[in-house]
């Protein structure tokens, strides 16, 4: 009666799916693929790291790039239903890591939003235009974050 069980099990198991493989080292197990980083993402820290702000832990304070989105919106259809105006979005989430500090280190965000008119009859100077606000709002955003760091590298901590 046992062996029946047990063979009814194991068919059971192996019409599900299920397969007996016994003991593994864990190399042939599930691989998770390794998410890459968004290329505005790099660019910026790339240019963090050139200013002299370290991306990762080394010792000291750190800036950590948690999140980076771009967006291109529709602001306003002209008469036939297309697009004359866009809305450029660039949000950036980041948290300042002190290792040292006795408070939590809390996620900022940085928004930076920019509207341009887009001409259908001059494309490739709508598409120059709308390149050249996303480099202006990027070096903003480097300056903000730079700033942001210094201010918080040389905050003075309160005296008990």
């Amino acid at each position: 009666m046992r062996f029946w069980i047990v063979l009814l099990s194991a068919l059971w198991l192996g019409g599900c799916g299920f397969q007996l493989r016994g003991a593994q080292n864990g190399e042939t197990g599930l691989v998770m693929p390794v998410k890459a980083k968004p290329p505005l993402e790099e660019r910026i820290q790339a240019k963090l790291t050139q200013l002299g702000i370290d991306g990762s832990y080394h010792g000291g304070d750190y800036m950590q790039i948690m999140y980076v989105d771009e967006r291109r919106d529709r602001s306003l259809l002209g008469s036939d239903g297309s697009a004359t105006e866009y809305l450029l979005t660039t949000t950036l989430t980041y948290k300042l890591v002190n290792p040292s500090a006795d408070t939590p280190n809390v996620p900022k965000k940085l928004r930076l939003e920019r509207t341009y008119r887009y001409n259908q009859d001059t494309l490739l100077a709508s598409d120059t235009q709308e390149a050249q606000i996303r480099d202006e709002m990027l070096g903003e955003l480097l300056n903000q974050l730079l700033m942001r760091y210094r201010a918080a590298e040389h905050r003075v901590e309160p005296r008990e």
